[in-house]
């Protein structure tokens, strides 16, 4: 087991006590997995969820990843994380020109009602929101581990 979670969990740049909080799990349970302890089903699934991978890849039965697998994984998520920030800086692109268009628009025909930044505020509001899943994605893991936390 330790060869697969202190990896995935040192590509995403989190500490053990980060990674327990994200996942819902205690920093006991992190420990004794990346040394080499066993796993339940829970646990399996509440990693595969943070790590974006299938469960049995963290079950005690699954077979060892080697290091072109692990290294393998690791690509897929550098991949991923490009294309949601292209997705991302098209997205505020396309709301800049559009936006622009807006204004001018606006300004040009009917200077007298200002009506742009109705959908300048509104378009801006989706933009931040996708801004923080682009670049917080595990934000929601985050939330879910403290609001289990509470319960």
């Amino acid at each position: 087991m330790e060869q697969i979670v202190k990896p995935l969990r040192l590509e995403k740049g989190w500490s053990q006590e980060q990674l327990a909080e994200i996942a819902g799990l205690s920093v006991r349970t992190i420990q004794r997995l990346e040394n080499g302890g066993t796993s339940s089903l829970e646990t399996a699934k509440a990693l595969s969820a943070v790590f974006d991978t299938p469960p049995d890849v963290f079950l005690n039965n699954a077979p060892d990843l080697d290091t072109s697998q692990l290294e393998k994984l690791a690509d897929v998520e550098r991949e991923r994380r490009v294309r949601r920030r292209f997705k991302f800086y098209r997205h505020l692109i396309t709301y800049l020109i559009v936006n622009m268009g807006l204004v001018l628009i606006n300004l040009t025909f009917n200077a007298e009602t200002i009506w742009f930044h109705y959908p300048l505020f509104g378009w801006g509001i989706g933009l931040i929101f996708h801004a923080i899943k682009t670049f917080l994605p595990d934000w929601e893991q985050r939330l879910e581990a403290r609001l289990r936390k509470k319960d």
